[in-house]
């Protein structure tokens, strides 16, 4: 997902910039067109190996939490507002994305009143970032 927004910045800026003229209008009484959502699906298929280990209510909160980091919207802060480069973006965004994983799954064990030991030192590679 990355490659393909990164890679098409331009064109993904200029349809964000018409959704949003389109959104401002339709604040003024004319009719809103919604937006294409691609991103559940994708975000959900990443997730079917963890899947039933996340309730209910948390893999809602993961899915919505993990559409703002891969979006079009992410990358305008990344590379407009932060001037981050692609490299740099991309440790962020897999940082992001483990961090909110790793908490979804220890939130998810707390509400089934399991330890919460971590539950990522077994069979993980430390990965060097930064």
């Amino acid at each position: 997902m990355h490659d393909f927004v990164w890679g098409n910045q331009m064109q993904m800026q200029l349809v964000l910039a018409r959704l949003l003229d389109q959104a401002a209008e339709a604040s003024n009484g004319l009719r809103e067109l919604r937006r294409q959502n691609r991103r559940t699906e994708f975000i959900q298929t990443a997730l079917a190996p963890a899947r039933d280990r996340l309730d209910k209510s948390t893999y809602r909160k993961l899915c919505a939490a993990l559409a703002l980091v891969i979006s079009t919207e992410s990358m305008v802060v990344f590379r407009d507002v932060l001037q981050i480069e692609e490299a740099e973006t991309r440790v962020v965004e897999e940082w992001m994305i483990r961090v909110l994983t790793q908490a979804a799954l220890l939130e998810s064990r707390a509400k089934e009143g399991k330890p919460l030991r971590s539950i990522f030192q077994r069979g993980t590679k430390k990965q060097k970032y930064g």
